[in-house]
């Protein structure tokens, strides 16, 4: 009788927790995908030959990372591309070895924050993104 008491239980917790567990990852999935895109800083552009080129930043999901492709034009010592990893809700962000941090936050449907610190948090620069 415990046995079953205790099996029934059992069924019932994991009839809970399975579909929360299953909204969790959703939750996250949805997030990446609402991350995703081409995101652009309306009025900020950069002279490159002698052409004015709009600020661009590429995201896209690669596994349990949102990797975002920077304008080349911004010559970071860390290069283009940066794998950040989810660290709050629409909240992405990669610290390198020297506490450099590049942090992308989704706000909305259509906006973004694009945060780049300096060395330690040093300086810091934040472009509103939208699409």
């Amino acid at each position: 009788m415990r046995t079953r008491a205790l099996l029934c239980l059992t069924a019932v917790w994991l009839a809970w927790v399975g579909p929360a567990s299953a909204q969790s990852r959703a939750a996250t999935d949805s997030d990446f995908a609402r991350s995703a895109g081409r995101w652009a800083a309306p009025g900020v552009s950069f002279q490159s030959g002698g052409t004015s080129h709009q600020f661009v930043v590429e995201a896209k999901r690669v596994g349990n990372l949102l990797e975002v492709t920077l304008p080349k034009e911004l010559a970071l010592p860390g290069g283009q591309v940066y794998q950040l990893v989810r660290t709050g809700r629409g909240v992405f962000q990669h610290v390198d070895a020297v506490g450099r941090i590049v942090q992308f936050t989704r706000q909305a449907a259509n906006r973004a924050t694009l945060l780049i610190t300096g060395t330690w948090g040093s300086g810091r620069v934040t472009w509103q993104l939208a699409r």
